[in-house]
């Protein structure tokens, strides 16, 4: 983005794994650190800052620190190296080794297993049961039948479980209801509360503290007890007084 406000607005509704900020000398610097600014509302998507060599010191290092940048990047790294210096701290890496295991204390199954880490590797973003189901070598009707057969949450139930994770990780990083809906990809507020609720049983308003293992220990529950049923989350009376 050549435009700090260009850069807020496509933050609006979209999920992306790092910000690079052009801190280098000259006038594409002075719009990097106006960037800055508005990057740092962005939590927790990390912020990189890309620095000249020569211009490195203490002082800039500071004022790095300072404008919440994450990683300082030198000039002139080619993009293989990049890659592999920034993928420790890219937004999906970290949602990954967060989400990855949260099932393995669920006995749910090796297929829903495999469906929930093939949408925690979309890392929340609206992921389709087709795609989902192309990349584990299966249509989506031999997918959702073999589920179903084996007593799981359906693939389209996974999958937003996973969604909503991230919408938790970004509550629990300070970023706004408001903002962490439309990111996500859900029409409004109110409609990520109605998917919460049909999932979880409560609105991310009422999530407050709660971990992970929390909401999928509730939407198991729910799932298993059928549509309509109602579930609750041990631990929010205690976590949200």
């Amino acid at each position: 983005m050549r435009d700090a406000d260009a850069l807020d607005d496509a933050l609006q509704t979209r999920m992306v794994d790092a910000i690079i900020v052009d801190l280098l000398p000259g006038a594409a610097s002075r719009v990097g650190w106006r960037a800055l600014e508005h990057a740092t509302r962005h939590a927790p998507i990390p912020i990189v800052g890309l620095v000249a060599p020569r211009a490195l010191d203490i002082a800039l290092l500071a004022r790095c620190h300072a404008s919440g940048v994450t990683t300082v990047l030198l000039d002139g790294v080619d993009d293989a190296m990049l890659r592999t210096l920034l993928h420790p701290v890219l937004l999906t890496t970290r949602f990954t080794l967060r989400a990855d295991v949260l099932l393995d204390e669920h006995a749910v199954g090796e297929l829903a297993q495999a469906v929930w880490r093939t949408g925690v590797s979309h890392a929340g973003r609206l992921t389709s049961v087709a795609t989902v189901a192309k990349q584990l070598g299966m249509s989506r009707e031999h997918l959702s039948r073999s589920l179903q057969a084996a007593g799981s949450l359906g693939p389209k139930q996974l999958l937003e479980l996973v969604r909503l994770l991230m919408v938790q990780m970004l509550l629990a990083a300070g970023v706004p209801v408001a903002l962490a809906a439309s990111r996500l990809g859900y029409s409004s507020p109110s409609h990520l509360a109605r998917a919460a609720r049909a999932a979880t049983g409560s609105t991310p308003r009422q999530w407050g503290g709660l971990r992970g293992d929390d909401l999928i220990t509730a939407a198991l529950a729910r799932g298993r007890a059928g549509p309509g049923a109602s579930t609750s989350l041990p631990c929010a009376t205690r976590l949200l007084s």
